[in-house]
């Protein structure tokens, strides 16, 4: 133990610097700012991160403090961790919307099926009948994709919708996320994924949009 803290001391000392600061600008090259302990080494990390693109599918490596892997990609379309899970697909149709996403999506984040489900719906959970969190949190793919069907009139699993005007079009604007979750704990921890909005004009146009949502939130 004493060793231990020793260790860990030193550590600790290695890493900080007695400057004080207000912002990273305070600091010397190569340290970031924490006001309760001054300015603190990075070590290179956020550098060194981002140095070999260790994104895939061309995504953009973004330096970031918050993430344990010192980096986050950024993509407008692919998820994981580094863009190695295919972008989910939407259908926007006349009768029913469709959504599906790659099965492996679990795994990226270290969850498997037996406890742990792919949650379509705002968080916290909306107030709804059993019958309907079971429709929209689910645990089973099918062909390696798990697939979401909002019948009409697109209501189901918490879905929002408004009404939007621009240069005289009327657009009904139906709206979702889509989450990671586990089951069978005291608590919930869940991983936010995607928004996907479907906008339906006067002449039935469609318009689509999935927005990843993980740059705020991502592991």
């Amino acid at each position: 133990m004493f060793i231990f803290y020793i260790l860990s001391f030193l550590l600790f000392s290695s890493n900080t610097n007695s400057q004080r600061c207000t912002s990273d600008q305070d600091c010397p090259t190569n340290y970031y700012c924490s006001v309760l302990d001054g300015c603190i080494s990075s070590g290179n990390t956020l550098e060194s991160a981002c140095a070999v693109n260790p994104c895939q599918q061309n995504c953009r490596c973004v330096q970031s403090r918050i993430h344990g892997s010192g980096f986050y990609c950024d993509s407008p379309g692919f998820l994981g961790k580094t863009c190695t899970i295919p972008k989910p697909t939407l259908d926007c149709g006349a009768n029913r919307i469709l959504v599906t996403i790659s099965d492996k999506i679990l795994k990226e984040y270290g969850m498997v099926p037996a406890n742990s489900y792919v949650r379509m719906g705002t968080i916290p959970p909306f107030r709804s009948t059993s019958l309907d969190f079971d429709q929209c949190s689910i645990n089973t793919s099918s062909n390696g994709l798990f697939t979401y069907t909002i019948p009409l009139p697109f209501q189901s699993c918490g879905t929002s919708t408004f009404t939007k005007t621009s240069t005289n079009e009327l657009t009904q604007v139906f709206t979702n996320e889509v989450w990671l979750n586990t089951k069978g704990m005291l608590f919930d921890v869940p991983v936010p994924i995607f928004r996907w909005t479907c906008a339906y004009s006067l002449d039935y146009s469609l318009v689509t949009s999935l927005i990843p949502a993980w740059i705020l939130y991502r592991l």
